[in-house]
């Protein structure tokens, strides 16, 4: 009996060695670990990585850097600066805070598992982004929870407009070896959408082209609903409700090695409500213009069109199919 009790305390006393070891292992891991000099080398490394996916020079800076968690780093007063045509730094996007965190146990058995997360203008982003053995990604995923789009300048930045509405978006892609291998999932819910008043840049398969000055408009409540399975594309849903656009579009696709040859199928229609255009005579006009559309035009208002092609270079036809 009393070898039993001596046999159980000497465990008890080696968990709370082995306890105390990582306890001391960690505090000291945080007291020496070079944050100064690493920054350095961090903000480097991610400026020429963003430069080389975005194929332009871009400037990054990081304001200060710690350690978050036991596996895990916190960049805040991120500032990223984007080139306009001439090279020089024009676009301005400043972050509130970003943060990644490796997955320990998931290394243990091979794959690298990031869990991450950005706060940018008080609205957050974050998701999940995992490597295998062989250096590829084979899964990420990212969840917007009720974003306020008028909130995010870098949208306005981007597209010329100003943007509104609250979205709420999430995604997860299990990627393999080839686009066959892709399946997942993705759903956007943008209520109370609209964008303008700005400059767009007409597509010319319309027969329309140029830029036009955009009024504002009323998206209303757009909703995307599409998944991948076995490398085929299928988009379920594109629909926007209940504003000065209105459409109703449904698709699919056969996924490529190379993302921009994915083959392209679907249908669907729009529709500019008729008091928008009484307020707006000069895009009645524009739309007037172009006798694709104006053959095409349905008893109701709307515009019936096609798509096939792929998506680099997509090729539209207008009329009922």
């Amino acid at each position: 009996m009393a070898t039993k009790q001596t046999n159980k305390r000497s465990r008890w006393h080696l968990l709370g060695y082995a306890v105390w070891f990582q306890l001391l292992f960690v505090v000291m891991f945080y007291w020496t670990f070079p944050i100064k000099s690493f920054q350095g080398q961090l903000q480097q490394q991610l400026q020429s990585a963003l430069s080389g996916a975005m194929d332009q020079q871009v400037q990054l800076s990081i304001g200060s850097m710690s350690l978050w968690r036991l596996s895990g780093l916190r960049l805040k007063q991120v500032q990223l600066k984007l080139p306009n045509d001439d090279g020089e730094p024009t676009t301005t996007i400043d972050f509130d805070h970003m943060q990644a965190r490796l997955d320990l146990l998931s290394s243990l058995i091979g794959n690298t598992t990031i869990s991450w997360g950005v706060r940018l203008h008080q609205q957050s982003i974050d998701g999940q982004l995992s490597v295998n053995k062989q250096s590829n990604v084979s899964f990420f995923s990212f969840n917007i929870s009720k974003m306020q789009l008028d909130k995010v300048a870098l949208l306005t930045a981007m597209s010329g407009l100003p943007t509104k509405g609250e979205l709420t978006a999430n995604a997860r892609m299990q990627l393999g070896n080839s686009a066959k291998d892709l399946q997942g999932s993705f759903h956007l819910s943008w209520q109370q959408a609209a964008i303008g008043p700005g400059n767009m840049v007409l597509p010319a398969f319309a027969g329309i082209g140029g830029a036009l000055q955009l009024p504002a408009i009323q998206l209303g409540n757009i909703t995307i609903a599409a998944n991948a399975q076995q490398g085929k594309l299928q988009l379920q849903k594109l629909e926007f409700s209940g504003g000065d656009l209105q459409a109703d579009i449904k698709g699919d696709g056969k996924l490529r090695s190379n993302w921009q040859r994915t083959a392209l199928s679907g249908k669907g229609w729009f529709l500019l409500a008729p008091e928008f255009l009484k307020k707006n005579p000069s895009l009645k006009a524009i739309l007037s213009m172009s006798p694709q559309l104006q053959r095409a035009k349905d008893e109701q208002n709307r515009y019936p069109f096609s798509v096939r092609g792929t998506i680099a270079w997509p090729q539209f036809s207008f009329g009922a199919s």
